[in-house]
């Protein structure tokens, strides 16, 4: 086994075949478990370090639920489908040479406890106030090659011109990025509804409220917890409305993917801190919703995790996104997640 291991290598940069000693056969299947975790994880992380490439692999991004509740909402769409994502740093991109699109940016208001989200209700949504323009619109530019894939979306350079300040100064660029779903039903038709945009940023506005409530609760000094505001973006083109999803930035570090919606979690890189944090939006909901699909990158200097596009496992499967695997998928990351933390004991 030494030497299959010595052999694929140089290919791998890991062992191939991993070996562990049991001493009671009681930790049989914990470790097959484990293992099936970080082979999945591992696989995940090889396909990002090749963003330029759309196959198979970056599916297991996160599981989908089969049917999907928007298979029924069909909207036309006059934006083309990428085809493959390209690796291109924004750095590199001649903004001054993109469109400038008139927008619309939206969010979900907080919740109003915890209370709230233990059961079945919803925050109002409403415009950001950009000043400036008596419909609050500001623009926007992007890049219309997507850089990254992930499940079910398309990600985009984009900039967000921020709003004057009375007036007196030029308005600068924020740099932001655009999610839009991938997948067409037939030639001519895609699934971009705008409750389909509205569902999947109001998962990573409850992630964000649970954050903050997750933060308050642990001692001084403690690593941190925080999910990027994500938004609804309304742009007009060609007399139609097109939806994105957009936020601001990740900071500059290594991106990571801790975990995915089924229950599976990188083993080289998992911490206390993070299951902590599922576990407790478990409980705090009363076993009604969890946050899943932990991604970002994790910043030294503030000791904050940074993290974007959760998924929320709800007891109602008819909420949020097709990553929401329901009842069963809320038993099943629990009680990964429980397992996982008796390493901590």
């Amino acid at each position: 086994m030494k030497k299959f291991n010595d052999c694929m290598w140089e290919e791998m940069r890991s062992n191939f075949v991993t070996v562990k000693d049991l001493s009671e056969m009681n930790q049989v299947a914990s470790t097959v478990l484990r293992e099936v975790f970080s082979t999945v994880m591992r696989t995940q992380r090889a396909e990002r370090a090749s963003p330029a490439v759309v196959g198979g692999c970056h599916k297991l991004a996160s599981i989908v639920e089969g049917n999907d509740m928007e298979s029924s909402m069909v909207d036309h769409t006059s934006l083309q489908e990428p085809n493959k994502a390209v690796d291109v740093s924004p750095e590199t991109i001649n903004w001054e040479k993109e469109p400038v699109h008139e927008v619309v940016i939206y969010s979900w208001a907080e919740p109003s406890g915890l209370g709230a989200l233990q059961k079945r209700t919803k925050s109002a949504m409403g415009k950001l106030p950009y000043p400036g323009r008596h419909d609050r619109s500001t623009d926007m530019r992007w890049f219309q090659e997507p850089f990254a894939c992930g499940a079910v979306r398309w990600a985009f350079h984009a900039q967000v011109k921020n709003c004057l300040q009375n007036g007196h100064r030029a308005p600068d660029w924020s740099a932001f990025v655009l999610k839009r779903f991938m997948g067409k039903v037939s030639s001519d038709l895609v699934l971009h509804s705008r409750r389909r945009y509205c569902n999947a940023v109001e998962e990573s506005s409850i992630a964000g409220y649970l954050a903050d409530q997750w933060n308050q609760r642990q001692p001084a000094a403690s690593k941190t917890i925080q999910f990027l505001p994500a938004y609804v973006m309304e742009m007009k083109t060609k007399g139609k409305a097109e939806y994105f999803c957009c936020e601001q930035k990740l900071p500059p570090g290594e991106f990571k993917k801790y975990s995915n919606n089924g229950g599976m979690w990188d083993l080289d890189i998992v911490c206390k801190e993070l299951l902590d944090f599922c576990k407790y939006t478990f409980d705090a909901t009363g076993g009604y919703m969890m946050v899943t699909d932990l991604q970002g990158v994790y910043s030294e200097e503030d000791r904050c995790f940074w993290l974007t596009d959760p998924a929320v496992l709800c007891k109602d499967t008819d909420r949020f996104s097709a990553t929401n695997l329901g009842p069963k998928g809320l038993v099943a990351n629990v009680e990964t997640v429980r397992m996982l933390l008796e390493d901590y004991r």
